[in-house]
């Protein structure tokens, strides 16, 4: 049956690259076990250690197992599939699972795995009963588990479906006799369809559409796109205040700085989400659409941008004319020479681009290494240029620090 399995993958002539941290690696194996293997297998890296891991993302995930992680592995592992292989559909496979070791483990047993492709994102969620099974019998229900993930999507791959709309279903696992599921395990699948434009924005495939249709950015209303716009669309109707960030997730701390920023500049203040981060892949459609739908729970009169302007260089660009709203920890990095390169030259041509834009700052209070800076210590710290481009929230006005990282953390915990 997994040889049946193997076959239609291969018969799908879909090439795909594979990264996974260890378990599931003998999914590599079933594949080049037969024959002609590698006319759609690219590569199949095992960044076993943490540190590879984090070399191979380019940074370092907050947790090495979990559903997001796994769609950062599938996006590199694409990133690959495209440089390896001039195809128009290539697929990258990204895997990641905690499984029974030689001590015992606290945590679930579980894995993830993801699959990108340009007109979607693919996530699965493998859950196995703890203490049930040795390692190698859970590194084989994890090894067809991939090959699960990746036949359902080449199977709905033709499907039409709706965009930029979360969906989940149960994953059947096709396993030997041998090694079946129990009632405790299960597998489900959710992912997140969209369209060439959409890929296009998101991946900077500029041969998927026609450069003069290509979005700058796509207004979200209700935690759904409503409106893609070109440039100048664009800047005629985003806000004159915006509030940027990764909004991971959105809370009640955005809302407020949002609330105050508006009353403080008499303008509507929009909010801002760059789909491109300067030092870790693309954002994913799942992960937007979570964080898009997550701030329209809090705030369901909000606008929210998304665009292709990872930094405050391009968001001027972009929006010139506006106010930013920051907290005082960005604005540091802003006048930090180690965010531009390494050298003062760097950051001042960033400034002064920043000031022929003439973006402004709504600079708030915040607490670093668990000390609130101070509004006078924090402008005489900053370049002259920078400087009066600042206005300054006083702590008395408006302090709320709340921490995303925290909450996330405190979510993996649950």
């Amino acid at each position: 049956m997994r040889h049946d399995l193997i076959m239609e993958l291969r018969g799908a002539h879909t090439p795909f690259a594979l990264a996974t941290t260890g378990g599931g690696a003998q999914f590599i194996a079933d594949y080049l076990a037969t024959p002609g293997g590698s006319a759609t297998f690219l590569e199949g890296v095992v960044p076993y250690a943490q540190r590879a891991t984090c070399e191979y993302l380019g940074f370092e995930p907050e947790s090495y197992t979990s559903d997001e992680t796994a769609r950062r592995l599938a996006s590199v592992a694409m990133t690959r599939a495209e440089r390896l292989d001039e195809r128009a559909f290539v697929l990258g496979l990204g895997a990641t699972a905690s499984l029974a070791s030689d001590r015992p483990k606290r945590g679930a047993h579980r894995a993830f795995c993801a699959v990108q492709s340009r007109w979607g994102i693919y996530t699965a969620a493998l859950k196995l009963e703890k203490n049930a099974r040795s390692r190698a019998q859970e590194e084989r229900l994890v090894a067809d588990f991939i090959l699960a993930t990746a036949l359902f999507v080449i199977r709905s791959r033709e499907l039409v479906q709706p965009t930029w709309r979360e969906e989940t279903t149960s994953l059947e696992l096709e396993t030997d006799e041998n090694f079946p599921l129990s009632e405790n395990d299960g597998a489900t699948i959710t992912w997140t369809r969209i369209e060439s434009r959409d890929a296009a924005f998101l991946y900077g495939r500029r041969d998927a559409i026609p450069e003069d249709a290509s979005p700058v950015a796509i207004r979200w209303r209700d935690g759904r796109p409503e409106e893609y716009c070109s440039l100048e669309p664009f800047r005629e109707r985003a806000a004159i205040g915006v509030l940027p960030g990764s909004f991971n997730p959105a809370h009640l701390g955005h809302v407020g700085m949002a609330t105050y920023g508006a009353n403080r500049l008499s303008a509507r203040v929009d909010f801002e989400l760059s789909a491109r981060n300067v030092d870790k892949p693309s954002l994913d459609p799942t992960s937007i659409v979570r964080r898009a739908r997550a701030l329209a729970q809090i705030a369901p009169d909000a606008t929210l941008w998304l665009t292709n302007a990872p930094r405050f260089v391009d968001k001027g660009t972009l929006l010139p004319n506006r106010v930013f709203l920051v907290g005082a920890d960005t604005i540091l990095r802003l006048a930090n020479p180690k965010y531009a390169g390494g050298s003062v030259e760097a950051r001042d041509a960033v400034l002064a681009q920043l000031e022929r834009s003439n973006a402004r700052f709504l600079v708030f209070p915040r607490t670093i290494h668990g000390e609130l800076v101070a509004t006078k210590q924090m402008q005489e710290s900053l370049p002259r240029t920078l400087a009066r481009r600042c206005e300054f929230v006083e702590p008395e006005e408006f302090l709320e620090n709340i921490s995303s990282s925290e909450i996330r953390r405190e979510q993996r915990g649950r």
